[in-house]
């Protein structure tokens, strides 16, 4: 029976969600809906894509791609807001340090950017466009605030954060320009 045609497929229940016949198909979403965002596994090669408007239900699986490396994970990720590209930081193997790469949501590719150079774990923007990172556990220098070209991945110390055992979180709030 066709009981909610034309809904959303929720990936991953086994169950026919659209009724078109197909049980957890790939999608085709369209990457700059403001109710699609992705999440990323620093500890496996996994990207989710989730609907916040269907109570934010997981709606597809997909392992990232960089040709020519293994992704292990993605540490963090941010939006350029003057381009709309996004910007992962990426753990491949045989690889120091992290890996800064462009991420295309339509087909999970990866471009690499340039390498870190050491362990970072989260990467933000700027309203202009300047890129922010900051070093996390297994850094070199652990909690260090970084400018980080995003044009070739070279860095620029800004600012010591913490004494290794605080956290390694940096984000960009537009509500106070913070």
């Amino acid at each position: 029976d066709n009981v909610n045609p034309g809904q959303t497929e929720l990936c991953g229940n086994d169950i026919d969600d659209n009724c078109n016949g197909q049980i957890d198909e790939t999608l085709s979403i369209d990457p700059v809906d403001c109710s699609i965002f992705y999440g990323f596994s620093p500890f496996q090669d996994s990207v989710w894509t989730i609907d916040t408007s269907i109570n934010y239900a997981i709606i597809e699986r997909r392992s990232p791609v960089l040709p020519g490396f293994t992704v292990t994970g993605v540490n963090g990720a941010a939006k350029n807001p003057v381009t709309d590209i996004i910007y992962a930081i990426v753990k491949v193997s045989g690889v120091n340090g992290r890996v800064l790469c462009t991420f295309n949501p339509t087909d999970a590719t990866m471009t690499q950017i340039g390498n870190l150079g050491d362990n970072f774990s989260s990467i933000t923007f700027s309203p202009s466009g300047q890129l922010f990172g900051v070093t996390g556990d297994g850094a070199t220098v652990k909690e260090t605030l970084y400018d980080i070209n995003p044009a070739d991945g070279s860095k620029t110390l800004l600012t010591a954060l913490g004494n290794g055992a605080d956290g390694e979180v940096i984000c960009y709030n537009p509500d106070d320009n913070m």
